[in-house]
């Protein structure tokens, strides 16, 4: 679909005719409820000139290489994409944010605003022991 829209590919349909955004929209939204939210992060991270794959499942969408990295060394982030104003579980951020840890990644957490526009939060441990 980023290809598509950029006029770098056209998609070809079963029936051999060319498949528009819409259309390909629709195709990934039957396969995956959030599929718009995860393509806006996945489109606004290309922009911004990072290299962008698939996650490893398990709440993390997307891995994100840093810049000039791709190839050399492993992916430096996990991107979980959500929409304004839907609601998560505290036990699935919790989850994948071990699974980040464990894998050595930083945990990214990006929120698609009623705009379109992207929000980036980093994910970190907060321990409340010893505050007063």
């Amino acid at each position: 679909m980023y290809l598509l829209e950029r006029g770098d590919a056209i998609v070809i349909g079963p029936d051999g005719s060319r498949l528009g955004s819409l259309d390909l929209m629709r195709l990934g939204a039957r396969r995956d409820d959030v599929f718009l939210t995860k393509y806006i992060v996945y489109r606004d991270l290309r922009n911004r000139g990072y290299v962008v794959r698939e996650g490893y499942g398990i709440g993390n969408d997307l891995r994100v290489y840093r810049r000039g990295e791709y190839g050399r060394e492993d992916a430096r982030y996990l991107v979980m994409a959500l929409e304004e104003g839907s609601r998560m579980p505290a036990s699935r951020l919790t989850r994948s944010y071990l699974r980040a840890l464990n894998l050595g990644k930083d945990l990214i957490l990006a929120v698609v605003e009623s705009r379109g526009d992207v929000v980036y939060y980093s994910i970190a441990q907060f321990n409340v022991r010893g505050m007063s």
